[in-house]
């Protein structure tokens, strides 16, 4: 399947740009509301960080064993997608663990999933089933996180994040991401504001230093702004620190451009001049993206359970990591793409035209 069938029915919104990361939303009328995510969500389509009470979504825990996480959808009417790498860190004298894959459950109904990981390593202990917040795990462990998704392992990720961390100047001793999480909690809230969802957002494609990083697609506008907080900033949000914020120079986006103050003489002519740099930015966006709508992802089934299907998708050049939703084997309802560390070291190689004569 070609990512632009992936995507149908999605329409690229107007860009938007902080720094050194840039958000290029996807906005469409075709949804399934009848699907819903285990983040809380508020009876508006907000996230449990605004004032409200929150609707009740679902209970997670790790009641059985270390490595295995249980998802209770409370709700009666609606089958949950669980997104691709949802993590949990937990005040409890418990082990925090994350999902080394997309998951299903039915509406009212529980599920355990033997393949998680806990990424505390030195933490005993197992969750008790209740609500709980929702975090993505950062775009550097998504990829390898997805490799390791039929391993049955609770220490699978450790080394992963130990280097992680380390690639922060985090001082961690083993697999503990929440010494990640509390350095930057304060640099990584700012995202959540600094980038905020439009109206009929059921995605987004993501853009760090001026590199496709991500593409994400769920179901309805409640899903979207119910995951988006935990996407934008433990996930996106802990990329876009490394160069902003983890002690090395910040580099200017190649999205970004500058005004031509040449032009500007009157008022009118800097609201013009503004217009025509969205324009040219959204140009620079759209222009990264064209040539991978035709690209061909492999398909490898991971779970069915009743009309839905996951399945883990990668492509030849091994550009991209990801899983996606289907709905009796034709809509896509989810999507999940991360772009991967190797294709970022080795990408020139795989975009440069081959030898003839």
């Amino acid at each position: 399947m070609k990512l632009s069938e992936m995507l149908r029915g999605c329409e690229p919104g107007r860009l938007q740009i902080v720094g050194n990361m840039a958000v290029l939303p996807l906005v469409s009328e075709l949804i399934w509301d009848d699907l819903v995510s285990p983040a809380n969500t508020l009876p508006d389509g907000g996230n449990t960080r605004a004032k409200a009470e929150p609707r009740l979504t679902a209970d997670v825990g790790t009641r059985t064993s270390y490595g295995t996480m249980v998802f209770g959808n409370r709700d009666q009417e609606r089958d949950m997608i669980i997104p691709s790498h949802a993590g949990y860190l937990t005040k409890e004298r418990a082990q925090d663990h994350a999902m080394s894959t997309a998951g299903i459950v039915r509406k009212g109904l529980t599920k355990a999933y033997r393949n998680a990981c806990c990424v505390q390593s030195t933490q005993g202990g197992l969750m008790s089933m209740t609500q709980r917040e929702m975090i993505i795990l950062p775009w550097q462990l998504r990829a390898e996180a997805t490799a390791t998704r039929r391993s049955v392992s609770y220490s699978k990720l450790w080394d992963a994040i130990g280097k992680y961390n380390r690639s922060y100047d985090v001082r961690d001793h083993g697999g503990h991401l929440e010494m990640f999480f509390s350095k930057y909690a304060q640099q990584l809230e700012q995202f959540v504001a600094e980038f905020e969802p439009v109206a009929k957002q059921v995605g987004a494609i993501l853009f760090v230093d001026g590199k496709l990083v991500g593409i994400e697609r769920v179901p309805n506008y409640r899903y979207w702004r119910a995951v988006w907080p935990a996407l934008i900033r433990e996930c996106y949000g802990s990329l876009a620190l490394l160069t902003r914020d983890a002690g090395k120079a910040p580099r200017q986006p190649q999205i970004q451009e500058s005004l031509r103050l040449d032009r500007i003489k009157t008022l009118e002519d800097l609201e013009a001049e503004l217009r025509a740099v969205q324009d040219r930015e959204d140009e620079k966006a759209r222009a990264m993206i064209r040539d991978i709508g035709k690209t061909d992802f492999i398909m490898d089934d991971d779970e069915v359970d009743g009309t839905l299907t996951v399945r883990t998708i990668s492509d030849s050049d091994k550009r991209f990591s990801g899983q996606v939703v289907q709905r009796d084997g034709v809509p896509v309802v989810y999507v999940s793409l991360v772009t991967t560390q190797y294709y970022h070291k080795h990408g020139k190689w795989h975009e440069a035209s081959a030898f003839s004569v």
